[in-house]
């Protein structure tokens, strides 16, 4: 794992459009809205696959990409709403 210093984030805004608003939130809320947002680069699950390699952890609200890190090993939160569908 990467020093603090040396820690960047990397935003994957994906799943359900009415999730999208609740991430962006946390986002702008944890003053993580300065780095990279690589949504456009995550077209297909082995692009997906090859930029999760490079992460120390993944947070998502997507169970398409939560699945996808775990089967890599990779740390993974996914959030969920109090009331998830």
């Amino acid at each position: 794992m990467r020093s603090a210093a040396a820690r960047r984030v990397w935003k994957f805004l994906r799943g359900r459009q009415k999730e999208v608003p609740f991430a962006t939130r946390l986002l702008l809320t944890s003053r993580m809205n300065d780095d990279a947002d690589l949504s456009p680069l995550m077209d297909e699950f082995d692009s997906t696959a090859k930029l999760i390699e490079q992460l120390d952890f993944v947070m998502t609200i997507d169970t398409a990409v939560t699945y996808l890190a775990e089967a890599l090993g990779m740390p993974t939160w996914l959030l969920l709403s109090a009331a998830p569908d």
